[in-house]
């Protein structure tokens, strides 16, 4: 197991073209495991995630985010495949589908980047266009 930097860098436009963006420098852990590489940390209160880790599962052709904690889902991106998923809140739970337009992971020995872009539909209406770039360095 590494200790990392990450960076984090997202973008949203809502189905209105209004645009949200977030940028988030945080410290993390990258390991290995069954021809998985993962990524995780803590999100923070500038998040809105707040009492969540989150982690990245990257390997055969797929990125899957996994978030624990206060909010929870598991979002699975892989180019030609729509995923389904609920996304728990402490407010309330609603259905997620994620059509990935863009899934790029370049990751090796816990250096590189993870680029994610995706449309959203919530509830079965579009709710947003995305992109997430994920940046990480060794801190050793």
């Amino acid at each position: 197991m590494r200790n990392i930097f990450i960076s984090v860098e997202s973008q949203q436009v809502d189905t209105e073209g209004e645009t949200g963006e977030l940028t988030l420098s945080t410290e993390g852990k990258y390991y290995e495991k069954a021809g998985y590489k993962y990524i995780t940390y803590k999100e923070t209160e500038a998040t809105g995630l707040e009492g969540t880790t989150t982690c990245l599962k990257m390997g055969y052709g797929e990125v899957t985010l996994i978030r624990l904690g206060s909010t929870e889902a598991k979002q699975v991106f892989a180019m030609g495949r729509i995923h389904h998923c609920s996304y728990v809140t402490p407010y309330t739970t609603f259905e997620l589908a994620v059509h990935p337009l863009l899934v790029e992971e370049q990751v090796s020995e816990g250096e590189g980047y993870v680029r994610l872009e995706y449309d959203l539909e919530m509830n079965g209406r579009p709710l947003s266009r995305n992109s997430l770039i994920i940046k990480i360095k060794n801190r050793e």
